[in-house]
């Protein structure tokens, strides 16, 4: 009985062997690598010449990965497991396909995924204004190396975004209508003839030193239709168009002059000529001074110290007034 025990222990002994030396002894199998999918493409328009760098999406890319526009490789730049960086080939314009194919012969299609756009300009905004100040174009065929012009001056690019693309007014000498042309790098361009117009804006003041509290007188010509919101400010030199000193509008005229009155603290100054009620300016007078006064030519109001005052700036959203209190006295000052 024993005998027979031992011979029914040592058989189920040799058949259990092979399998724990089978768990333990030999690697068990990894992962199943994540198959060929493309789920998108960005940005999803471009124009018909080649140049354009463009971002695929998806998972499952490997090294020797190729993509093609209608069947028309394109050149990669760049690729992981979930991103290929390609630049599509110059193609007619339309809406094409776009597939991706592993070295495997795996492949994934993306239907009617991308549209080559011809180069266009819809419109721009605004139509006519100042140099350095924001341009939109809006159309089709924009990239990030789309060059703009306005009567042939190169234009600072800033953005492109889908169908615009903005730039900065570059300077020009003198007012009036100019052509504005972009142009892609493959040669391909388009012209707005006329399409905007340059404005402008002078400033002058007069004296360019003058006493605290002294009066300066500020003369100014802009183009016409400008908006009646348009002013003139007065700054201490270096600050930003927000800590204006005081102001005065233009009320839309295309010329004057206004009488500003000189702050009491000695220093210099500047004005400047702001759009819309807004604070972008687009012309600047070279700084003027405000100079101390002799102990002997001294004013009542000159000799009240700087540091003695506590002023409220006028603000251009409620008051005119500039409320302070020199030495425990009410004081308004006004710039006339």
């Amino acid at each position: 009985m024993r005998t027979s025990n031992a011979r029914a222990f040592l058989a189920a002994a040799a058949l259990l062997i092979p399998l724990v030396a089978t768990s333990c002894g030999q690697p068990s199998a990894g992962p199943t690598p994540l198959g060929l999918n493309v789920t998108g493409i960005a940005p999803n328009t471009g124009p018909i010449g080649a140049g354009t760098v463009v971002s695929i999406t998806g998972s499952g890319f490997v090294a020797g990965v190729t993509v093609t526009f209608d069947g028309i490789a394109a050149t990669v730049t760049g690729f992981n497991a979930t991103t290929i960086t390609v630049m599509p080939p110059a193609h007619a314009p339309g809406r094409v396909d776009v597939v991706v194919t592993n070295p495997s012969g795996s492949s994934a299609r993306l239907a009617n995924a991308y549209t080559y756009a011809a180069l266009s300009i819809t419109s721009i905004a605004p139509t006519k204004g100042f140099a350095g100040t924001p341009l939109r174009i809006v159309g089709t065929g924009f990239t990030a190396t789309t060059n703009v012009t306005l009567d042939g001056l190169q234009a600072q690019f800033v953005s492109v975004s889908g169908p615009v693309i903005t730039v900065l007014i570059p300077v020009r000498g003198f007012s009036g209508p100019v052509d504005l042309v972009v142009m892609n790098p493959d040669g391909e361009s388009r012209t707005l003839t006329g399409g905007f117009t340059y404005e402008f804006a002078t400033l002058s003041v007069d004296p360019i030193s003058v006493p605290p509290a002294g009066q300066f007188n500020v003369s100014w010509t802009a183009s016409s239709g400008r908006s009646f919101l348009d002013w003139i400010g007065l700054f201490k030199t270096g600050t930003s168009n927000l800590e204006y000193i005081w102001y005065e509008y233009t009320n839309g005229t295309t010329s004057g002059t206004v009488r500003f009155t000189a702050p009491v603290q000695p220093g210099q100054y500047q004005f400047r000529y702001l759009l819309d009620d807004g604070y972008v300016d687009v012309v600047r007078t070279a700084s003027v001074t405000v100079g101390a006064l002799s102990a002997s030519g001294q004013s009542a109001q000159s000799r009240i110290e700087h540091e003695s005052l506590s002023c409220l700036l006028p603000s251009k959203d409620t008051s005119r007034s500039v409320s302070c209190s020199p030495i425990g006295l009410p004081l308004l000052l006004s710039p006339y």
